[in-house]
């Protein structure tokens, strides 16, 4: 009898190892499975960043282009203002595409300020270019 009850101490006692390495697995793969999910959303967030950190050195490229093209106004022609125009258009039409790409980051505010200062430029641009073709004129 002593030695039946051993045995099935003995059983007991594998089979509540075997019960704890289960329990032990199963918290192991919780685990493991938590922090997958926590890299996948964290590698999710860092392709959103860089998404939009592409995005506004993208819109910052044409605005400095943009910007160094309005510097020599004085001697603008008209070929030179339609080539102005068209690199204000394509600003434009960035900022617009990244206003509504990012509208639950950024508000439309200071993305339409910047938008109607820059249509508002080219045509103080313009009007330099024109005083500047009349003032030739005049010269010659």
């Amino acid at each position: 009898m002593k030695k039946i009850h051993s045995i099935t101490m003995l059983a007991v006692q594998i089979a509540a190892g075997y019960a704890s390495l289960l329990i032990t697995l199963g918290l192991v793969s919780y685990v493991i499975r938590q922090g997958n999910r926590s890299m996948d959303a964290s590698q999710e967030e860092t392709r959103k960043i860089e998404e939009v950190r592409s995005a506004i050195h993208s819109f910052h490229y044409k605005l400095t282009e943009l910007t160094l093209l309005g510097e020599n106004v004085m001697e603008w022609d008209g070929h030179d203002y339609e080539q102005y125009h068209a690199k204000r258009i394509q600003l434009d039409s960035t900022l617009a595409v990244f206003e509504k790409k990012y509208e639950d980051t950024i508000s439309e505010s200071p993305i339409d300020t910047v938008r109607q200062l820059f249509s508002r430029k080219e045509e103080l641009l313009r009007s330099i270019m024109e005083t500047m073709d009349k003032q030739d004129s005049v010269n010659q």
